[in-house]
């Protein structure tokens, strides 16, 4: 069973797209976006590792900075 109002895709090329496009399956209507976190992880559309290191560094300085 899927629950269409927590799922959600990301389309990952290389190509400028429209990403936001919903994806209707068997009546099911799943939200395109650019960019989610997963596991902890950031996964976007053009698959950039450098976003992916940013927003781990902004990360650690909040948990850095909250500690002390």
């Amino acid at each position: 069973m899927i629950n269409e109002s927590k799922t959600k895709y990301v389309k990952i090329n290389r190509n400028i797209t429209n990403a936001k496009k919903d994806l209707v399956i068997d009546g099911l209507v799943l939200e395109g976006v650019q960019s989610f976190r997963y596991l902890g992880t950031l996964i976007n559309s053009k698959s950039v590792l450098s976003e992916e290191i940013k927003s781990r560094i902004a990360d650690g300085n909040i948990c850095f900075y909250n500690v002390g």
